[in-house]
């Protein structure tokens, strides 16, 4: 039993730490708050916590001081490029410039990072064609993002874009409303 409660915190850590860290970089396209790089921290710690106790602890692998510090780095910046990509797709709708950059950045960087980090053995030929075709992909995607940006109807875009922006205005004017007709009838 707490076996399975352990692997399952771990599970789930890793993909709670991803979220933070697509949520956070998506959101600093509308601007970088202190809330926003605090979850960021703590999601960065999740994930690279949670890959270097199942790396090291749970299947006991023996790396070197350079080999443990190239996979804590990996780790590191492959939660990133995740978090780029999977915050991007989140929030296309809201930021969708910012998003296009994000999602074939993260999926291009993470690709590498993911295949670095695992030490996939690949040949000088396969590497050459990586280094080719991932620019190649990664600017494919940019365009057709940027092309479908231009599909979205104005309908899907109003109210979505600040996480209610739109709802938050129209209640802060009735209660401003509300309040300046209270007052009125309190003053005759």
């Amino acid at each position: 039993m707490i076996n399975a409660i352990r692997k399952y915190v771990l599970f789930i850590s890793l993909f709670i730490g991803t979220g933070f860290i697509s949520g956070s970089i998506v959101h600093f396209g509308e601007g970088v708050t202190t809330w926003d790089i605090t979850v960021l921290c703590i999601g960065i710690i999740l994930f690279t916590g949670s890959s270097l106790i199942q790396e090291f602890i749970i299947e006991k692998k023996k790396y070197s001081t350079t080999q443990f510090l190239a996979f804590l780095l990996f780790s590191l910046l492959l939660s990133i490029a995740i978090g780029m990509a999977s915050g991007g797709v989140q929030h296309f709708i809201d930021t969708p410039a910012y998003a296009a950059i994000l999602i074939p950045t993260g999926l291009s960087i993470g690709f590498g990072l993911f295949t670095l980090r695992n030490k996939l053995r690949l040949t000088l030929l396969q590497w050459v064609l990586i280094l080719c075709l991932v620019p190649i992909f990664a600017i494919t995607l940019w365009y057709l993002l940027v092309q479908v940006n231009t599909l979205i109807p104005d309908s899907l875009r109003q109210g979505h874009g600040s996480h209610g922006s739109v709802h938050t205005n129209e209640h802060h004017e009735e209660a401003v409303n509300t309040s300046s007709t209270s007052s009125i009838h309190h003053d005759h």
